[in-house]
């Protein structure tokens, strides 16, 4: 949000060298589904305008706002990969271990290991390493009920926390996003 309350919305991109660049400022009156459909409709038709073709997208990063995971699934043809962006992940899940009972001697060693699941790199391992993770941990159902339905399941929108779809580079949070966002948005007004 700005000074007036108002999000600013950026989009960014990562070329070839693994830079990020912008694409798109908007200032709008809410974050929503709809203010984030019209930001890729129109990134769509500034494209095409552009390069004469539609624009693929093979990734796509945001935190695990409902309103933006539903934006891109009805906004945007393709198979892009939807990742959730890995910082929010870790934070919503460090918001969740008071409430879930996670004893506080215990929490390191739990990020351990989804930093761990995080960086396997195939489903089979996934799925391997979470089966250890669940058998370790079988003392907090509690938080393993929440971890699965949030964080694992196939019916979860933010299930996009696997990683291993994604060849080595690929940014894993949209932190670099958020700091630009941070850095321009306007501090004082006349």
């Amino acid at each position: 949000m700005n000074e007036l309350g108002y999000p600013l919305i950026v989009t960014t991109t990562q070329d070839s060298t693994h830079s990020i660049f912008p694409t798109s400022f908007t200032i709008s009156s809410t974050e929503s589904e709809f203010a984030y459909a019209f930001i890729l409709c129109a990134l769509k038709k500034a494209y095409k305008k552009i390069y004469n073709k539609t624009p693929i997208f093979k990734y796509i990063m945001s935190d695990g706002a409902d309103y933006i995971f539903n934006a891109i699934k009805n906004n945007l043809e393709g198979n892009q990969i939807h990742l959730m962006c890995y910082f929010h992940l870790k934070k919503a899940i460090k918001n969740k271990f008071a409430e879930k009972k996670i004893p506080k001697e215990n929490r390191d060693k739990i990020l351990i290991c989804i930093d761990n699941l995080r960086s396997m790199i195939s489903e089979k391992h996934f799925e391997k390493y979470y089966e250890l993770f669940k058998s370790y941990y079988s003392s907090f159902p509690e938080f393993l009920e929440y971890f699965e339905k949030e964080w694992v399941s196939s019916n979860s929108p933010t299930t996009k926390s696997r990683f291993f779809d994604c060849e080595p580079n690929i940014f894993m949070t949209n932190n670099i996003c958020e700091s630009l966002n941070a850095s321009i948005k306007i501090k004082k007004f006349i």
